[in-house]
C-alpha cells in the first residue's frame, strides 16, 4: 500500500499556478498559486512560497506567505517565518513566535463545522473577582466593574 509521502502533489519553486487545484492527498507549495486549493490531506505552503488563495484542507502548514481565507479541519501550523492575511477557521491552531498573522480567527472543535464558537465571558470575570477577594458592595440588580477593566484614573500634577 502507498504511503501518504508518496502521494504529494509538489509546485515547484519556479511554477506559477492560477486557478482550482482539488486533491485527495497532499500537496506542497514551492512556487506561486492564486485561486484555490482544496485538500483531503495536508496543505503545505513552504518557505518562501507564495499564495493568493483560498486554502481548505485537513492539515495546513504554513511557512511561506498566505494571502485568502484557510480552513484547516483539524490542525493549522503558522510557522515562524509565516506570513498570513485572510480569515482562520481551525479545530486548532499552532503559532510560533515570529509568525504574523491579520485577520479575524475562528478555533474549536466546532469552529470547522460552522457552529458558534463564542464563549460567555461574564462568568470568567465572575471567578476573577472571586480570586481578587469579595466582591465590593454593589446597588441592586448592578455588577461591579472589575479593577483592572476601569480606565486608568487621571495622575494629579
Amino acid at each position: 500500500m502507498p504511503s501518504e509521502e508518496n502521494n504529494v502533489t509538489v509546485i515547484a519553486r519556479d511554477a506559477k499556478f492560477k486557478g482550482e487545484l482539488v486533491l485527495e492527498q497532499s500537496v506542497k507549495i514551492h512556487g506561486s498559486f492564486e485561486g484555490r486549493i482544496a485538500s483531503q490531506g495536508e496543505i503545505h505552503v513552504a518557505e518562501g512560497a507564495g499564495c493568493k488563495a483560498s486554502l481548505e484542507a485537513r492539515s495546513v502548514i504554513i511557512d511561506g506567505n498566505v494571502e485568502g481565507d484557510i480552513l484547516a479541519r483539524e490542525r493549522l501550523t503558522l510557522s515562524g517565518k509565516a506570513r498570513v492575511k485572510g480569515d482562520i477557521t481551525a479545530a486548532a491552531i499552532i503559532v510560533a513566535e515570529g509568525a504574523t498573522y491579520s485577520g479575524q480567527c475562528k478555533v474549536g472543535p466546532q469552529a470547522p463545522r460552522g457552529e458558534d464558537t463564542d464563549v460567555e465571558v461574564k462568568p470568567r470575570v465572575q471567578r476573577l473577582q472571586n480570586m481578587n477577594g469579595p466582591a465590593p458592595a454593589t446597588t441592586a440588580g448592578t455588577t461591579p466593574t472589575p479593577s483592572w477593566l476601569q480606565p486608568p484614573k487621571p495622575a494629579n500634577h
